[in-house]
């Protein structure tokens, strides 16, 4: 219906919607049960409704109306056949036609210079076909390289920014060369007579008339900025995966390490109990041999000598008996102690070695199971590992449960997510925790569903997170923003160039953080005055306007988060990053 009241008007898509607004009747047209003073649907839904209108559509209409105007009515007496005679034309029938774009192609730097290079090859071509005898061969135009370059990019639905300027600069190299080579020098226009010179004029005349138009209308877009390279320092870059400078060598070499914090200089403690002292005293004298006594001897020296014992498992057979009853004829089996119990041969302590070397250092099941038999001398394939491993998971399911019922009952709730790879699929692993308990999940998703599958029905009071979307939507009526996050959000914006709002927002959130580690010694009344000093610098600093798009950006994030980013200063409970 908005399609038809559009035709009639003549109006354009937003002057339709307008009218459509406005005029009570025509939304009673278009179905509409009662009158609105709002727009029934956005402008750019007509491009919609003329998509739904396709070919076929139009033909079944066109047949239905040539249908209906064929069709004899029914009141009409039927007639022989032979009665029957042809029908007479009546009426009058309009035809019309028109066309439509099927496709539209807009003009871009790459095809204009290549419609460029093509104009400057007809030149070179009118230019030969006029003085051929004078010139017997033709400049080089390289127009068939030139074409299949141009189109090897033009059907990359998605060329990479480096393929599409290396093509740009080819086609303007072509340009180049078939302005310099092709033209360079004149013929002798005393070889062609009046008519050949007009014509070559005139052809000459249209091809610089298109290729100046088409110049006019080439400019070229500036290059953006390169980005800054991503590091652990502004971004969430893990430290492992950034640049390293290399170390500067240390001035002395091989001197002795000098003293540092907790620690003397020189050498380590002794052991206040140690397994063994030996002590060494002479009874002659080494050089001439008299007899020298204990009494006379000073200590001279302390230190120590550690050995590891020789490691080896202890492997323990258990012969376990049972018969029958011969008053009872009743099957019976002996009982083993607790842990003995028939199964896995590794027992608690290997389950416990396995389970801190996997998880707290990292090793890999292959390097697991070497460990085991070169330092150990205990052979455990790595299906073995796995076994014990899956062993310990089913044990600490009790544990997992009491962790995950403090943590629904918790009013402060930090959280974060990360990817994980979990049998070569990319999911992402979850952490919920405060100063009390930490829970880590795995799923496939990143979304709000996570936090509603793990917290349930609960509700705390105060969420600390980055700006993720998931983490945006957290069901706690307060939310701290990580300042860690944004501290390496400024930092990034600050090598990518911004000289004016991201500076500043470092600088504050970093004051923030140095009061928040002095408030212990603070009272009441000078922390508020922090707090409020904060606030007004926060509000001069939004006030400034930055030129750079990632100092643009970031204004306009703060802009919105006045109230999330100092909370930590009003409650000492709350922490200011998610950590």
């Amino acid at each position: 219906g908005a399609l038809i009241i559009k035709e009639r008007l003549g109006t354009s898509d937003k002057e339709t919607l307008e009218q459509i607004r406005e005029n009570p009747y025509l939304q009673y047209f278009i179905g509409m049960k009662a009158y609105s003073n709002a727009a029934p649907f956005d402008s750019s839904m007509f491009v919609h409704f003329r998509e739904r209108i396709g070919v076929n559509l139009v033909n079944k209409i066109n047949e239905k109306m040539v249908k209906e105007q064929t069709e004899v009515p029914g009141e009409l007496v039927e007639k022989k056949s032979s009665e029957i005679s042809e029908p007479k034309n009546q009426g009058k029938l309009i035809l019309d036609a028109t066309c439509a774009p099927a496709d539209l192609k807009y003009p871009t730097d790459l095809g204009l210079l290549n419609q460029a290079r093509e104009h400057t090859e007809k030149i070179i071509d009118a230019l030969h076909n006029q003085i051929k005898s004078p010139v017997k061969k033709k400049p080089r135009t390289y127009r068939n390289r030139a074409r299949k370059e141009y189109l090897t990019l033009a059907k990359n639905r998605k060329p990479r920014r480096k393929e599409r300027r290396k093509t740009i600069k080819k086609q303007l190299q072509y340009i180049k060369r078939n302005l310099d080579k092709g033209m360079e020098k004149l013929p002798d226009l005393k070889q062609l007579s009046n008519e050949a010179k007009e014509a070559l004029i005139v052809e000459l005349w249209e091809k610089i008339q298109k290729l100046s138009a088409i110049l006019a209308t080439y400019e070229p877009k500036p290059e953006p900025e390169p980005s800054p390279k991503k590091t652990s320092k502004n971004s969430s870059t893990p430290p492992s995966k950034g640049f390293k400078p290399n170390i500067k060598p240390s001035k002395i070499e091989g001197s002795k390490r000098q003293k540092s914090l907790g620690r003397t200089g020189g050498g380590r403690e002794l052991h206040p109990h140690p397994d063994q002292t030996i002590i060494a005293q002479l009874k002659n004298c080494p050089h001439c041999g008299e007899k020298v006594t204990a009494t006379a001897q000073k200590l001279q020296s302390v230190y120590e000598k550690i050995e590891l014992p020789p490691i080896r498992p202890i492997v323990t057979l258990r012969e376990r008996y049972g018969g029958q009853c011969a008053c009872c004829q009743t099957e019976y089996l002996a009982p083993v102690p607790l842990g003995m119990e028939p199964g896995s041969p590794f027992g608690s302590s290997i389950q416990s070695l396995v389970t801190y070397l996997r998880y707290t250092h990292a090793i890999s099941y292959e390097r697991l199971s070497s460990i085991f038999g070169e330092v150990f001398r205990l052979k455990i394939s790595e299906g073995a590992i796995a076994n014990l491993l899956g062993k310990v998971k089913t044990s600490l399911d009790d544990q997992v449960s009491q962790i995950l019922q403090r943590l629904r009952r918790a009013k402060l709730i930090c959280s974060d997510e990360t990817s994980a790879r979990v049998n070569g699929q990319n999911q992402w692993e979850w952490v919920f925790q405060n100063q009390d308990v930490c829970l880590h999940v795995i799923r496939p998703s990143r979304g709000t569903g996570v936090i509603n599958e793990v917290l349930g029905e609960h509700r705390p009071d105060i969420w600390v997170s980055d700006l993720f979307s998931a983490q945006k939507n957290h069901p706690a009526p307060q939310w701290q923003v990580c300042l860690a996050h944004q501290l390496r959000d400024c930092q990034y914006a600050i090598d990518a160039g911004d000289r004016i709002f991201a500076p500043a927002m470092k600088r504050l959130l970093l004051r923030a953080f140095i009061i928040h580690r002095r408030r212990e010694n603070m009272d009441d009344t000078r922390l508020n005055q922090y707090r409020e000093n904060l606030q007004e610098r926060l509000t001069k600093i939004l006030d400034l306007a930055p030129h750079h798009p990632d100092g643009i950006r970031l204004r306009k994030r703060y802009g919105g988060l006045i109230d999330n980013l100092f909370l930590f200063l009003e409650d000492a409970t709350i922490p200011p990053t998610n950590n």
